[in-house]
């Protein structure tokens, strides 16, 4: 039997209309209720693209039957998720050095997130242990041999660290690109072939290999596998952009995969994360740090390596949170603040915290919008973009803060009861929609600073930003109003980062190592960082190289390192 599976990067599982999709696929329909027909698998964006990034929990109904105590309650939407990472045009195509150190800061970042994703018990591996990761190919931009040389290596040599046993090898580098129809066959597109081909002798000492293929190809005819030929036999088919059915409108929010059912390859749904019924209520698998305004000094940070932090109630009283070593600090960029140099974060500030093996995360707050964010008329389309060139340009080339790492915004002490939706929503997102425009303006003249947007604020806004798609990570504060921010919605189904008490409790909990810093906690892809990371400094010494190219070096061979010819 053929398993009819999705892909989606213009929506999120859980907020998509399954009934017409359902009904096409063996679903049957009593009344109102509609019984099976769900999708086999989903392939989901976890890197890269536009927005509607993976967001935890959308594989469940989470969203419309939230069980904080009891996990079991949750239904699944689909049992398979396909994980993919966008195509980074600007970066696929880069050739030397560089275009294979971005690939391998690309593989290691979305195996990074996957990773994190298992070990908070969102996802378990497959019986047979592995899981394809998929690169999606911009059909527009060649994909260099260097850039999959330095991905595909790091995604086939990626190690997952489990307690007593060895490290695990679970990911494998697949490709995902368009298919082209050359005499009547199905074949892959042949400049990825060529890239692939040739990433395995420029690259000789690097596990370049492409473990299987999936097809772009849309067709309106039934599947038919003997169509394709001249390359390999694809694990998974795109046979339609978009789907429809008789008597229903084209649904544009997911486009519709077929799974190989033939005995020659491998079936491409043993080879996929399997979906648990989560959400972000198990505290005992969470990181705990905490949030500090003011700049750090040596002598706190070393107070706080000396103190683990204490157990605690959350704010709610409805989670005690264990004692735990303090992972990392968040630190704010707070410009507008007296006196200066207080509350905006520096880069020795973070290579201290990063040399003393904690990690770190940036807060942009403008002092202005503190002042102005019980007023909505903060939020405008100007502020954002301000706001998000501001930030941007200090995290990318002040701090050099690392790629595919978050700048978090906040929507802080905001309550939706002191104005209406009607008026704070869209006034909410356009300011995140100016945040991003900015976003894109700076990894356009900055390829090798590709961040992520994340914000704070209550369970409301959040709702309303994950449904929209410009946001990539999800902060809850703590306060504890009745708009999605009390229990049962504590933490918010979709969290990626928690603030689950303030100082004063902090303090009465028993610790206080540094006076004024807030606890928080994440499930480990909170979009903290440090930069000990070895591809860091290989990407800082080349990007130095590259900058002296452009005022005039020559093309040449630096160390080991080999300059690309930009294109």
């Amino acid at each position: 039997m053929t398993d009819l599976g999705v892909d989606t990067f213009r929506s999120r599982l859980d907020l998509i209309t399954w009934d017409a999709f359902r009904l096409s696929n063996g679903g049957t329909q009593s009344g109102a209720t509609i019984t099976g027909g769900e999708p086999a698998f989903a392939g989901r964006h976890f890197l890269g693209g536009t927005g509607f990034l993976w967001g935890h929990g959308e594989a469940t109904d989470c969203a419309k039957n939230p069980s904080p105590t009891n996990i079991a309650a949750l239904n699944l939407l689909t049992p398979a998720i396909a994980p993919m990472q966008a195509a980074f045009t600007s970066r696929q195509r880069l050739t030397g050095s560089l275009g294979k150190i971005y690939g391998a800061v690309d593989g290691k970042a979305v195996c990074t997130r996957l990773a994190a994703a298992i070990a908070a018990g969102e996802f378990s591996l497959p019986a047979a242990g592995r899981v394809a990761v998929w690169l999606n190919v911009d059909p527009t931009a060649a994909l260099s041999a260097d850039y999959w040389a330095g991905w595909a290596d790091q995604v086939n040599n990626f190690a997952i660290n489990s307690s007593g046993s060895p490290p695990l090898l679970p990911f494998r580098a697949c490709i995902q690109c368009r298919f082209q129809l050359v005499s009547g066959k199905l074949r892959p597109d042949a400049q990825v072939v060529t890239a692939l081909t040739t990433a395995r002798t420029a690259w000789p000492g690097s596990n370049t290999t492409s473990h299987a293929c999936w097809a772009d190809a849309p067709t309106t005819a039934t599947p038919d596998w003997a169509v394709f030929s001249g390359g390999p036999v694809p694990l998974i088919w795109r046979t339609a952009h978009g789907f429809s059915h008789p008597g229903s409108a084209l649904d544009n929010h997911f486009d519709v995969d077929v799974a190989n059912p033939g005995g020659t390859v491998p079936k491409a749904t043993d080879f996929m994360l399997q979906t648990e019924a989560w959400q972000p209520n198990l505290p005992e698998r969470g990181n705990y740090g905490i949030i500090n305004q003011d700049k750090v000094t040596a002598g706190q940070l070393a107070a706080v390596q000396a103190a683990a932090m204490p157990a605690m109630e959350d704010d709610s009283n409805h989670y005690l949170i264990p004692a735990a070593e303090v992972a990392y600090i968040g630190r704010y960029l707070q410009p507008s603040v007296s006196p200066a140099g207080v509350h905006v974060v520096t880069r020795p500030e973070v290579e201290m915290i990063s040399k003393a093996g904690l990690d770190t995360f940036i807060i942009w707050e403008d002092r202005s919008a503190i002042h102005a964010n019980q007023n909505i008329g903060y939020f405008t389309t100007a502020n954002g973009k301000i706001d998000g060139d501001t930030a941007f340009a200090y995290c990318g080339d002040v701090l050099r803060q690392p790629p595919h790492t978050t700048v978090f915004f906040t929507v802080d002490n905001f309550d939706p009861a002191d104005s209406p939706t009607a008026t704070a929503k869209p006034a909410i997102l356009a300011y995140i929609a100016a945040v991003k425009k900015a976003q894109d303006d700076y990894v356009a003249k900055n390829p090798d600073r590709p961040y992520l947007i994340g914000l704070y604020t209550n369970g409301q806004v959040l709702q309303w930003c994950y449904e929209n798609g410009d946001l990539d990570m999800f902060w809850q504060s703590a306060s504890t109003g009745t708009h999605m921010n009390g229990f049962p919605n504590r933490p918010w189904y979709h969290a990626n980062r928690w603030q689950y008490s303030f100082d004063a409790l902090f303090q009465t909990a028993g610790w206080t190592a540094l006076k004024g810093a807030d606890p928080d906690a994440d499930w480990a892809d909170g979009g903290r960082w440090n930069l000990r990371d070895p591809l860091l400094i290989d990407l800082e010494e080349i990007s130095q190289l590259t900058t002296a190219l452009a005022h005039g070096a020559t093309f040449g061979q630096f160390g080991n390192l080999v300059l690309p010819k930009l294109p």
